[in-house]
C-alpha cells in the first residue's frame, strides 16, 4: 500500500504541527490543499501561506496547492468536493495506491491507523470508514454519547483505493452515515467498529475565538440563519465546572496538541463582526441568484 493523505484546511492551521507529527510516520505522502479566502469571502489567516512554505520546506509536507474558492456561483457544497478532488488528483500524482482526505482538526491513534491499512490490504476493501470520538473546546475535553446528542451515529470515510474511476461525488448512496460531500463509488467496503478504531474529532478546538469564528463561517452547510460569532462565543467561553454543555469525561492530551490559546490578543469584537456580516450577506446573495437561475 502507498497512502496518500490530503489535509483540507481553511482554518485551524495551529492542529496542523500535531497532526502531522501522528500521520508523518504512518503515510507515505502528505498534501495540504488550502484556500485563502473562505467560502463566503472571508480571508484566512495572514500566517497561514508562510506556514505552509515552513513545513514545505521542512519536508513535513510533500504538496501543497491553493483552491480557489472565489467563484460564488459555485455552492460552497460543491467547492469542498473539488477541493477534496483537487487532493485526490495529487494522491495519483505521488503514484499512491490509496486515499485519504481529512480536515486539519481530524486525528488517529498512529496504531489504529497502522492497523487499519493492515486491514484494508488484507481484505481488499476499496472505501472504509470508522465512527467519531467529538472533542469540545480543548483537547482534554471528550465528549460523551454523540451519537445521542446527534439523534444517529455519524461516521467518518477512511481510506480509499485510488482506483482510475475514482472522486469523490456530492450526496450519492453510501454505506453510511458520512459526509455528503466525502462520498465516493464503492464496490467492497468496511466500518470499522468502534473497538477497533476511532476518529478523533477536535472540531471546536482552537487557539482562539477567531479561530473559531473562522471554522463556523467556511462550513459548507452554513445557514443564512446561524450566528457563527454567537456560536464560536458559546464554546470559547465554555467552562465544564459551569454546566450547561455537553457531557464531558476529562483525559490526558494523548495527541500533544496543548493549550493554544496564545493568539487571543489579535481578536477583536468589531473585526469579528464585521467578517460575520461580510460572510452572512454573501450567503443570503447566493440564494437569491440561484432562486433567480441562470
Amino acid at each position: 500500500m502507498i497512502l496518500s493523505v490530503s489535509i483540507n484546511l481553511f482554518d485551524g492551521e495551529e492542529l496542523l504541527a500535531p497532526l502531522l507529527r501522528t500521520l508523518r510516520p504512518e503515510v507515505d505522502h502528505i498534501s495540504i490543499v488550502y484556500q485563502r479566502f473562505s467560502y463566503r469571502g472571508v480571508p484566512c489567516a495572514p500566517s497561514l501561506p508562510r506556514r505552509l512554505r515552513r513545513l514545505r520546506d521542512a519536508a513535513l509536507v510533500d504538496a501543497v496547492d491553493e483552491y480557489d474558492s472565489s467563484d460564488g456561483r459555485i455552492p460552497p457544497q460543491e467547492h469542498e468536493v473539488r477541493k477534496r478532488n483537487r487532493g485526490l488528483e495529487l494522491a495519483r500524482r505521488a503514484g499512491a495506491t490509496h486515499y485519504m482526505s481529512l480536515d486539519v482538526d481530524e486525528f488517529f491513534h498512529a496504531p489504529d491507523l497502522r492497523y487499519a491499512k493492515q486491514v484494508v490490504e488484507r481484505e481488499g476493501y476499496d472505501a472504509t470508514a470508522c465512527r467519531i470520538q467529538g472533542y469540545h473546546r480543548k483537547p482534554v475535553y471528550r465528549a460523551r454519547r454523540l451519537s445521542d446528542f446527534l439523534g444517529y451515529d455519524l461516521y467518518v470515510p477512511l481510506i480509499y483505493a485510488v482506483r482510475d474511476e475514482a472522486r469523490f461525488i456530492f450526496d450519492i448512496p453510501f454505506f453510511c452515515t458520512v459526509d455528503n460531500t466525502r462520498r465516493m463509488p464503492f464496490h467492497k467496503a468496511y466500518c470499522f467498529r468502534p473497538d477497533e478504531l476511532l476518529m478523533h474529532h477536535m472540531s471546536t478546538v482552537r487557539r482562539s475565538r477567531r479561530s473559531l469564528v473562522s471554522k463556523f463561517l467556511n462550513r459548507s452547510t452554513l445557514d443564512p440563519h446561524d450566528r457563527p460569532g454567537k456560536q464560536a462565543a458559546d464554546v470559547w467561553d465554555f467552562r465544564p465546572e459551569r454546566g450547561g454543555g455537553p457531557e464531558l469525561d476529562v483525559v490526558p492530551d494523548v495527541f500533544g496538541i496543548g493549550p493554544l490559546e496564545d493568539d487571543e490578543r489579535s481578536w477583536s469584537p468589531a473585526s469579528l463582526w464585521h467578517e460575520c456580516r461580510v460572510a452572512l450577506f454573501r450567503i443570503r446573495l447566493d440564494l437569491a441568484r440561484r432562486r433567480r437561475g441562470p
